[in-house]
């Protein structure tokens, strides 16, 4: 796992330097994306796969372990089956794992994720605890499955945050 960890972090570096260049040609883009890749290879060592394509870095471990992030769409596989798909606002970024994901939506309207928030209670019932501030909501539970959820709401911004984690394989 720090292994991973670690490689998240080389990763994001590269991405980083990569986002920061601007718009460049198909070329210098495919151009930098593999070199970006070789990179973290490099870094991970073998048996390690990392893909960076438009805006989004996927890492495979030899070990069938995933990590990806950088995505602007709603995962469709993973953590996130646990539940309903959130239709207000904006996909800003992904991060995902095997077991876990987290999404950042920005634009998104509070009375939405208040209700969104009272219909999924029911089932992440398990060691609730809720907040609410004048400029924040949370809520974090856990369902039968011992899957966890962390739902977060910025009115500053209106930026929700949506963490799932099944349970860890031991």
């Amino acid at each position: 796992m720090k292994r991973l960890l670690t490689l998240s972090l080389c990763t994001l570096l590269v991405g980083g330097v990569l986002a920061g260049c601007g718009i460049r040609e198909k070329i210098e883009k495919k151009a930098g994306e593999a070199i970006g890749e070789k990179i973290v290879e490099g870094l991970a060592g073998e048996g390690v796969d990392v893909d960076i394509k438009d805006g989004e870095v996927k890492i495979k471990g030899e070990d069938g372990e995933e990590f990806s992030f950088g995505g602007s769409e709603w995962p469709d596989s993973g953590a996130v089956e646990n539940i309903p798909k959130y239709k207000d606002g904006t996909v800003d970024s992904v991060i995902q794992a095997n077991d876990a994901v987290q999404i950042s939506i920005i634009d998104a309207d509070q009375d939405y994720f208040e209700d969104y928030i009272e219909d999924i209670k029911d089932e992440f019932d398990n060691e609730p605890y809720e907040s609410e501030s004048s400029d924040s909501i949370s809520y974090s539970g856990k369902n039968d499955d011992d899957v966890s959820v962390l739902f977060i709401y910025s009115a500053d911004d209106e930026t929700c945050f949506i963490t799932v984690s099944e349970p860890q394989d031991d």
